[in-house]
């Protein structure tokens, strides 16, 4: 007799998947969200660069050697006079005469000479100056032209600008030609444009020019894709605790309660900093993308819903905490199991949540930097800091952003972890813990878990001196 086959009980489950399925969703949505920010609507990355810079120069060499080759004439057409040598009386004053000739037309020989001199070195020069790229190194400009450095930042950072796409913009010059020959007379005032020029490069050639652009258009990317894949990681990690005090449960309604206060909170943080302390925008839409700041609007929305998010994690999670130390009066944690594993599970969601929020305000940090790294390493902007000694977009600027996102992390930890600290529950966990240790584990460990909450709630800042100590190191 045949038995019949046994049924694999093993089968795909969607829902068994959710976990893993989800978190991968809404990283493929926050990766189409950042291109379609970064790249739609016809966005155009153009380089900002002193775009007549060339010419002026090849109107030094012109003047130069048009002067030189005057100078030259001139002393051509002087030629050395013969006369016939005197004789009786005047032979005397007569020799006199044609030694003093001899010696005029030896100096007149010897500046024939130097001028030839001079405009074959001029052309070398000027073909060294053509052919030679002096884009890369503009110190070559400072020997032929000059610009006020007061003039040029106004030009620069008018809040006019904020109107433009495209930038086209004249300043005044000082031209001179040092060169000793020619030196006099040949100082005048011209006009130094600066723009974007006519061409617009692709993404490609874009990058090609300033890698550094390339890096910060790829990070921010990553860090759209990180704080999509993080919204449902951190909601699926509170809603993991619904079992433990099920009469508080994380749903829509609880959800929206709790983020109230950190919406106001990041609210009036936004506005404080971006309209107050930063009362003008600091990068202009004209400068490397065509509509910057309507797309950061965009591209920051994201990031302040899952700093909001985090934050509201924080009051949930520590109210269901204190509603867990109400019941658990009476009761010894020491040997109740499952009130053991309740609180190691709320604790351990909390600091997720924390070091999360940590991440995201840290990698914007980090993120703001590299993009004032970037324009500081555009031409108009590196010819700025060559004239003046110091860089157009201030690198302290981002110790303000760092510091600002440290305090708001900590306006959020702080009061959940002193409500932590002080419930029983706590301490009755904290005793367990040192009972178990010797007394050098219990030191290190009380000084390690008090200095990597500080590395954490500091990380923004953190983050800020380390991203400039790489930018002082690969400039």
């Amino acid at each position: 007799m045949v038995e019949p086959a046994k049924q694999d009980d093993t089968y795909f489950s969607w829902g068994g998947n959710l976990p893993v399925n989800i978190p991968i969703l809404f990283a493929m949505v926050g990766l189409i969200y950042s291109v379609v920010v970064l790249k739609g609507c016809n966005a155009v990355y153009h380089d900002l660069y002193l775009t007549n810079k060339g010419k002026m120069v090849d109107s030094v060499f012109i003047k130069r050697m048009a002067l030189l080759n005057a100078l030259s004439d001139s002393l051509r057409r002087h030629a050395p006079i013969e006369v016939k040598p005197a004789r009786g009386p005047a032979n005397v004053k007569s020799a006199a005469n044609s030694k003093s000739r001899d010696s005029i037309d030896k100096k007149r020989r010897d500046s024939l000479a130097l001028v030839r001199t001079a405009l074959i070195q001029s052309q070398r020069e000027w073909d060294n100056f053509r052919y030679f790229n002096p884009d890369t190194n503009l110190k070559v400009f400072l020997n032929y032209f000059s610009v006020n450095r007061d003039v040029l930042r106004d030009t620069l950072g008018g809040e006019a600008l904020d109107k433009f796409q495209h930038f086209e913009r004249k300043i005044a010059v000082f031209v001179r030609d040092t060169f000793s020959i020619v030196n006099a007379g040949m100082h005048k005032m011209d006009s130094l444009q600066i723009g974007s020029g006519p061409d617009k490069p692709g993404l490609i050639d874009f990058f090609g020019k300033y890698p550094i652009f390339g890096f910060w258009f790829f990070l921010s990317m990553g860090q759209m894709v990180l704080w999509f894949i993080l919204i449902p990681l951190v909601i699926g990690a509170v809603r993991r605790t619904k079992s433990i005090v099920s009469g508080l449960r994380y749903d829509i309604g609880n959800f929206l309660f709790f983020s109230l206060i950190p919406a106001l909170v990041v609210g009036v943080f936004t506005w404080i900093l971006y309209t107050k302390l930063i009362d003008a925008f600091v990068i202009k839409n004209c400068y490397f993308l065509d509509s910057f700041n309507p797309r950061m609007v965009w591209y920051a929305i994201p990031g302040y819903f899952i700093a909001i998010l985090c934050f509201g994690s924080y009051l949930f999670l520590a109210n269901k905490l204190q509603l867990l130390n109400e019941e658990s009066k009476g009761k010894d944690l020491s040997t109740d199991e499952g009130l053991q594993q309740e609180y190691a599970s709320l604790k351990s969601t909390f600091d997720f949540t924390f070091l999360a929020s940590a991440i995201v305000l840290s990698a914007f940090v980090l993120w703001i930097g590299v993009l004032f790294n970037a324009l500081n390493n555009m031409e108009v902007f590196r010819y700025y800091t060559l004239i003046s000694g110091r860089s157009f977009f201030d690198p302290n600027f981002i110790y303000l952003i760092g510091l600002m996102h440290s305090l708001i992390l900590l306006i959020f930890y702080v009061p959940v972890r002193l409500q932590f600290n002080g419930l029983s529950i706590t301490q009755q966990q904290k005793e367990m813990t040192m009972e178990d240790q010797s007394g050098s584990r219990k030191i290190f460990k009380a000084f390690w878990g008090s200095i990597s909450t500080l590395l954490i709630t500091a990380s923004p800042l953190i983050t800020t001196v380390l991203e400039k100590a790489i930018s002082s190191i690969t400039q």
